[in-house]
């Protein structure tokens, strides 16, 4: 994988554009974002976990899998992919049982849930949702990136997981009168239905990706936190709240101009204690 200035860049479509990897970052809250609603805090601090997925790409450390050993299976050029993208799509499991659910069940965070879905514009241009960037998006480079006899099926089961999403969004709308008397115990029942909904499509998207590599490389989401997973809510935590710390101190997005620095000895780096993204997937726990 090429780290660096001309780190590659995930889009939409599938296609690989060189972009330097500080630019991946969103910048750090100004004082006049302050006054930002709590759901457009919600939206930024997961925005900062997807910009450090981008930065801390997979790399040959002692934690990651090696690419020949592990990926035996898949056809070279798959399996290059895979590695690339395997942690958003790991992440994405994560954030759907610890983060998500979380909210899907305190009513109270159901208007944070709709903001999740809800696009974006930036200098003039449309920019996905959370939800796309964190779940939707890495399981589309992956279909997109393995043979056609598992794509077909990969694109079935995120098509699926879209829907889930879709359906969930509307089982936590609340009528006006809702927001004060509470959602009703259908309405509960109907947005729990559709989180399991989707974490049974995207386990189904695992499964799929274990078979087309050869053995189990991804765990499969449990129903509850309550069951064991591969790492804890605890784990979860502390990672954001390192990546938290990195974009108080001014996030990578200034990772050029600290380099500079660097060099003369004159500052050290803001997020150099950030947890990486290798050590919370693959480290001791």
């Amino acid at each position: 994988l090429v780290v660096g200035p001309h780190a590659p860049r995930v889009t939409t479509t599938g296609a690989l554009q060189p972009v330097h990897w500080s630019a991946m970052i969103p910048p750090a809250s100004s004082p006049s974002q302050a006054t930002k609603t709590r759901r457009s805090a919600v939206a930024s601090t997961t925005a900062a976990l997807i910009g450090s997925l981008a930065v801390h790409p997979l790399t040959a450390l002692a934690v990651a899998p090696k690419l020949d050993e592990d990926f035996g299976d898949l056809p070279p050029q798959s399996a290059r992919a895979f590695k690339q993208y395997r942690p958003a799509l790991e992440f994405a499991g994560d954030y759907y049982l610890f983060e998500l659910r979380e909210q899907i069940t305190d009513i109270s965070k159901w208007p944070d849930v709709e903001a999740l879905y809800q696009g974006s514009s930036a200098n003039g241009q449309g920019q996905p949702s959370v939800l796309a960037r964190l779940i939707l998006i890495p399981m589309q480079q992956i279909a997109l990136s393995f043979p056609p006899d598992v794509s077909d099926e990969l694109a079935e089961a995120k098509t699926n997981m879209e829907r889930s999403l879709q359906q969930m969004i509307r089982a936590v709308k609340l009528t006006n009168a809702a927001v004060s008397t509470g959602a009703s115990a259908d309405q509960i029942k109907e947005a729990e239905r559709a989180w399991q909904a989707g974490r049974t499509e995207l386990n189904k998207f695992y499964a799929l990706v274990n078979t087309a590599v050869g053995h189990e490389v991804i765990k499969p989401i449990p129903r509850t936190e309550k069951e064991p997973h591969v790492r804890t809510r605890q784990r979860y935590t502390q990672f954001k709240k390192g990546l938290a710390i990195c974009q108080n101190r001014g996030g990578t997005n200034l990772a050029a101009g600290w380099g500079l620095l660097m060099v003369y000895g004159t500052a050290t780096d803001p997020c150099g204690d950030m947890p990486s993204v290798e050590s919370y997937l693959w480290g001791a726990a």
